[in-house]
């Protein structure tokens, strides 16, 4: 299974390999690998989570989606 927080596109995919076998004797048994990985995840999570209202914002106060929608499909965006 891949795993990637729903809201971050640009983030590495995780993944992770578990058999049926693995993933019954785990059930109760916590691992150092295990709980690392768990943390990894919960940390991307959170990272991700403040990065997209910080640039829609951004991007509010610029007024760059009333710039885009003024210049029309036709004109190229550039720095």
């Amino acid at each position: 299974t891949r795993l990637r927080p729903s809201n971050c596109s640009r983030t590495p995919l995780v993944s992770t390999k578990t058999s049926k076998m693995q993933a019954t004797n785990d059930v109760g048994q916590s691992t150092p690998e295990k709980e690392d990985e768990e943390v990894f995840l919960r940390a991307l999570q959170f990272s991700c989570s403040a990065v997209f209202p910080m640039v829609l914002k951004v991007a509010i106060d610029l007024q760059l989606l009333e710039i885009i929608v003024t210049a029309g499909p036709e004109k190229a965006m550039s720095p």
